[in-house]
């Protein structure tokens, strides 16, 4: 039985891809993964404004949403270039469009970012007669209008419509602009281009209605529970000033520090989750340390509610000329320590490390990205494991290298005796993901009987080089790990820290995993 098993699991590892896949495609049943997707607005320049006319130039609200984008994406968020909408592309039909075109693409699991960067004002409350100061809070698009305040903005109401309609799980609203504060329920000079914000507009009784007529919603019927709103002030009547950040740009301090939070720093307990308490009060404290009379408002706020995982930037200590390098998300290139990793040149290969492990030999700076994204993941699941518990995973003829006529068993250990659905798949050094157990088609078990448990035997394959191991035990089977490595089993693309974050937020894994190598060379 044991020399089947390993003859199995290496005819396995040795199958071509696209016959690979069509095995998982009948092993496994059709499931959906979560999605995450954003919708990205900033906005600089208006139509119908200029220095001396509302609505005025602003300097940093691209800025904003340039940053917010990168972050986003850094994470694994769905946002391409046709959802990131800057100036003139920010009309309020664009937005609108864009809305529509994802809300086409999202699925009732999905989880929606929106973020907006520019203008905010406010109207006599129109239609839904449910503000207590009679005023409707609105967000001002690149069209807007002064002549015709109906065009070129949208409403609270009409956005908190939008809001409930969509079928997404969970939405984060982040709005970085005057009268924020309302929307979750500045007035200045028109000529200050330093403050976002407008004057406060009457509607004519023939002012022109907008061409698209959208839903609206009360404040009192505003869907709190899966709506988080992250917004600039807590006051309607503030002045929302743009400031210059560390990089030199100006920026709106919620968009800085919102950034910042996604890069790990409103991680308190390290864990690479950010908690609605945990982002209310590092903007609470960071926010008004910059800008003293801006005060952020999150609502609903001060509960254990998960709204993101966290990417932190990566510094590379690299001490030749950084234009070498490819780009590389989330990435900083720094020329002495402290660093997360170490690149090196020796004998015609670049070497990359952390600390003293070694974590690819390469050829070529551009295969780094597939390598770094492995160190990400697993630095995610590194914080994950602190609050869920670790497992100990062990390959039994050590760390290697392994050729091919070596056959090799991996061990877990130190699992908690509920958490017995395992899981065993690897990482190779070029981004290629092979899953080691469980097997239908071998009649592996979905659960195990206890641990420590020796996985059955497996022989090395190709792709060779630095590899890493991952074991998930869970408390039980999980769909979406089992959809998430049939998708990646075809394709070097990576799995995202968001398809973790969902996967560990449905069903509670303990993780482990191991660093080996594998050579063609025969030992």
């Amino acid at each position: 039985m044991h020399k089947q098993l390993i003859s199995q699991y290496r005819s396995w590892l040795l199958l071509p891809t696209s016959l690979l896949f069509s095995m998982l495609l009948i092993v496994w049943p059709t499931l959906s993964i979560a999605k995450w997707y954003g919708l990205v607005i900033g906005i600089d320049q208006y139509k119908y404004g200029n220095h001396q006319q509302d609505p005025h130039p602003l300097r940093g609200a691209v800025n904003d949403a340039k940053l917010v984008r990168d972050a986003l994406r850094d994470l694994g968020v769905i946002v391409p270039d046709n959802q990131v909408l800057l100036n003139a592309q920010a009309t309020r039909e664009g937005f609108i469009q864009a809305w529509q075109n994802l809300q086409q693409q999202i699925g009732p699991e999905d989880t929606l970012l929106l973020s907006f960067s520019g203008h905010g004002s406010q109207e006599p409350d129109q239609g839904v007669l449910d503000e207590q100061d009679h005023l409707d809070e609105t967000l001002w698009f690149y069209d807007f209008n002064p002549n015709q305040p109906l065009l070129g903005r949208i409403s609270d109401d009409e956005l908190s419509g939008l809001l409930q309609a969509s079928k997404a799980k969970r939405i984060l609203l982040v709005i970085d602009s005057c009268h924020a504060g309302g929307m979750s329920r500045c007035m200045v000079a028109a000529n200050c281009p330093s403050y976002r914000g407008g004057q406060r507009y009457q509607i004519p009784d023939n002012a022109l209605p907008p061409p698209t007529t959208l839903p609206t919603l009360a404040d009192r019927d505003r869907p709190m529970e899966r709506v988080t709103h992250i917004l600039a002030a807590d006051k309607e009547q503030l002045k929302i000033r743009e400031i210059k950040m560390p990089n030199g740009a100006y920026h709106g301090a919620l968009s800085w520090y919102w950034v910042e939070a996604l890069r790990g720093a409103a991680d308190m307990d390290r864990d690479g989750i950010i908690s609605r308490r945990e982002l209310g009060q590092f903007l609470e404290r960071k926010v008004p340390a910059r800008i003293a009379t801006q005060h952020p408002k999150i609502e609903p706020k001060a509960d254990s509610e998960i709204l993101a995982p966290s990417a932190p930037i990566i510094r590379i200590l690299w001490q030749q000329d950084a234009k070498l390098l490819p780009t590389l998300p989330a990435v900083k290139v720094v020329t002495e320590a402290p660093a997360d990793l170490y690149l090196t040149q020796t004998n015609g290969k670049y070497q990359l490390s952390a600390g003293n492990k070694i974590l690819a030999q390469l050829d070529t700076l551009a295969a780094l990205a597939p390598v770094i994204q492995r160190f990400r993941l697993l630095r995610y699941l590194w914080q994950h494991s602190k609050t869920s518990g670790r497992l100990n995973l062990q390959l039994e003829q050590g760390p290697g290298p392994h050729s091919p006529q070596q056959a090799l068993q991996f061990i877990a250990a130190n699992g908690t005796s509920n958490y017995r659905a395992l899981y065993l798949f690897n990482i190779t050094e070029d981004g290629h993901m092979q899953r080691f157990f469980p097997m239908q088609k071998y009649n592996d078990p979905t659960q195990i009987d206890r641990y420590p448990y020796r996985f059955p035997t497996i022989w090395p394959g190709k792709p060779f080089g630095h590899d890493l191991a991952i074991a998930f035990g869970c408390q039980q089977s999980s769909p979406m790990l089992d959809k998430m490595l049939q998708q990646h089993a075809t394709d070097t693309n990576l799995p995202t820290i968001t398809e973790f974050y969902d996967i560990l937020e449905q069903t509670p894994c303990q993780i482990g995993w191991y660093s080996w190598q594998t050579t063609a060379t025969t030992r």
